[in-house]
């Protein structure tokens, strides 16, 4: 027996209810679900795409637009090749306007493509507040110069202005900043050394002067790092 044909969707119209509904009701993950008990988004755009006529939200102007927008972020994604640590989900995205997860005509999507459709509104503002950031941190780095003398064990006094645990090098990565605006970092595998936005006095040693390839700042790698006082983070004036 043949099978039956997988019913399709087209992309552009996806993404202009997936806007609408977002606009109206916000973003509901899977997740959100079992938390929230709202339905989630991918579940409201399958129910509009099967029954546009009784439950279409209406699509204004500006979900067209963003819709637009939408399309030509993933239609730019769809030329990059040659991700091989690419995961199953920036795959997903990618290949949306190539025919989605079924790899069906381009411009076309069925049901296991829901999901993802769901998310690029999500993706997107991720993207962009990364490139802000990226932005806010090489103009904190402009001025950066590095900070002590090379192998001289001595006393720094630093704020921490970023913490994150890697699972790459298995440990925390501590960022800090001396009164200058110099830049620094060291890590641990202790999470408590200080919180976000403590100013604290520590006997470190400069070990590496280098450029940081993410920000371009002149940066101080520390190592034989020790807290001798923590002061806290300043108060609000």
């Amino acid at each position: 027996m043949a099978r039956k044909p997988v019913p399709t969707y087209p992309l552009e119209l996806a993404l202009e209810a997936t806007a609408a509904i977002i606009r109206t009701h916000g973003y509901t993950s899977k997740k959100d679900f079992h938390t929230s008990g709202r339905q989630p988004t991918s579940t409201t755009l399958g129910i509009w795409l099967k029954s546009p006529t009784t439950t279409a939200p209406v699509i204004e102007a500006a979900d067209l637009a963003v819709a637009q927008e939408a399309l030509a972020w993933l239609q730019g994604k769809a030329h990059i090749t040659g991700y091989a640590s690419e995961s199953d989900f920036d795959r997903s995205m990618r290949l949306l306007t190539e025919g989605g997860y079924r790899s069906l005509t381009h411009g076309q999507i069925c049901k296991s493509d829901f999901g993802f459709i769901a998310c690029v509104y999500s993706t997107m503002e991720r993207a962009a507040n990364r490139e802000k950031n990226k932005e806010v941190a090489k103009e904190a780095a402009s001025t950066s110069e590095y900070i002590g003398k090379l192998k001289s064990r001595a006393e720094f006094f630093v704020k921490l202005v970023g913490k994150k645990y890697s699972d790459n090098i298995g440990c925390y990565i501590y960022n800090v900043k001396d009164q200058k605006g110099n830049l620094g970092v060291f890590f641990s595998s202790d999470s408590d050394l200080a919180k976000l936005e403590d100013c604290f006095l520590a006997k470190m040693t400069p070990k590496r002067h280098s450029v940081n390839n993410y920000h371009g700042g002149k940066e101080t790698v520390f190592n034989r790092v020790k807290v001798v006082q923590n002061v806290g983070a300043p108060k609000a004036s």
